[in-house]
């Protein structure tokens, strides 16, 4: 059996771990924050992207 899919071979970037903030905490306000990357938004694409290629399956075959 082929089944279409989308993946990547791209390595994940490991998110920095929690840390809390204090109203007493002195740390400079520029401290290393974890990046969101682009999770809200790429999912989306590539389902559309899937879907555009199921559509251009089933009419070539017609």
């Amino acid at each position: 059996m082929k089944f279409p899919v989308v993946h990547s071979i791209e390595v994940p970037i490991k998110a920095l771990p929690h840390q809390e903030v204090n109203a007493t905490d002195t740390a400079p306000a520029g401290r290393p924050r974890a990046v969101n990357g682009a999770i809200s938004y790429m999912p989306n694409i590539f389902g559309l992207m899937m879907a555009g290629h199921i559509i251009q399956t089933l009419l070539k075959q017609k």
